[in-house]
């Protein structure tokens, strides 16, 4: 498969309308996807076991097999790789049928590009954020030269001083910290600390750090720990 660099993900087109493969592989190659397309079922098994794979887009109808079927085996090989049905069917039960046995979203045909797009992005961002919280070991406490960030009881303690820690500044301390000397971006604060669907307020972020730097650092107006990027966002520092 082709693992083009900065790619958003790698997806499979299982679907045998040429006409609808070229349209899909155009709009997907278009926005930064890397894109494999088979007919039918059978033909994408080798596809399938690619490590790379992030998402699938299928119809129902497939040439040799039942969709429902094939649907069943895919998300039984791969219960965490998302699945998006594109189908003509369009009745409730084939909804509801595609949804219990496995697939994450359900689109109609004829459909719009940009609703499609978006869809998968919201999938796509969604698997990242689990992936990424998987991969990251908890963190219980952490020490910032001589102040102590207990995450468990939500605590900074900085000489005889104590201050509360919010959850939301804990979580942006916790990926600013796991991202050590590496920029991380409001975006992805955004994403990972509120969700893609939710839109905190206006500079919430930055009032967040705001706040952190007057729990952690010995001087906030110079901070030596949570330092800005700018145009970019936060970094952290020990």
């Amino acid at each position: 498969m082709d693992t083009a660099q900065n790619r958003l993900g790698s997806v499979l087109v299982i679907d045998n309308d040429a006409v609808n493969v070229r349209r899909l592989r155009e709009d997907l190659t278009r926005e930064g996807y890397s894109v494999a397309a088979q007919p039918s079922y059978e033909k994408s098994k080798s596809i399938l076991s690619d490590p790379e794979l992030d998402l699938i887009i299928m119809d129902l109808v497939l040439p040799g097999t039942d969709g429902f079927l094939a649907l069943s085996e895919i998300h039984a090989a791969s219960p965490s790789l998302p699945i998006i049905i594109l189908s003509e069917k369009n009745s409730e039960i084939h909804k509801v049928t595609a949804l219990k046995r496995g697939a994450d979203d359900f689109v109609i045909k004829p459909y719009g590009s940009r609703e499609l797009l978006a869809r998968m992005e919201t999938i796509l961002r969604r698997q990242w954020r689990l992936h990424l919280k998987q991969a990251i070991p908890r963190m219980i406490s952490y020490e910032i030269g001589s102040t102590l960030v207990d995450f468990r009881v939500g605590e900074i303690v900085r000489g005889r001083a104590h201050f509360s820690l919010g959850h939301y500044e804990g979580e942006i301390l916790k990926i600013l910290i796991n991202s050590k000397a590496e920029p991380v971006t409001r975006n992805r604060l955004h994403d990972e600390v509120w969700g893609y669907q939710f839109l905190p307020e206006t500079r919430s972020i930055d009032n967040h750090i705001a706040k952190l730097r007057r729990k952690v650092e010995s001087d906030p107006a110079r901070p030596e720990h949570i330092l800005t990027v700018r145009g970019v966002g936060y970094m952290f520092q020990d």
